[in-house]
């Protein structure tokens, strides 16, 4: 994903990605002019939703995961509290 002002968007190397909102359909829609690749955000919001799903019912039967989880989420915002404490 790029935004559509980047280097390489501006530069022509890559054609932007946008996303578009449109109750009838949820297609990946392709710009006839320019190349450019629009996606629906629904679709997107959606497949966030179905991915969060799957994981937290995943986690939610394992408790070897969630322990995992809670040890690497803590080993996490104690790498930040240190990096915070050694910015000072």
């Amino acid at each position: 994903m790029t935004n559509p002002l980047s280097r390489k968007v501006i530069s022509g190397n890559v054609l932007p990605l946008v996303f578009y909102i449109d109750p009838a359909t949820k297609s990946v829609r392709v710009d006839p002019d320019s190349g450019t690749k629009m996606f629906s955000f629904e679709a997107l919001h959606e497949a966030i939703i179905e991915a969060v799903e799957a994981w937290t019912k995943c986690y939610s039967k394992n408790l070897s995961k969630q322990l995992e989880f809670i040890q690497r989420y803590d080993t996490i915002l104690s790498e930040g509290r240190i990096a915070k404490l050694n910015s000072c």
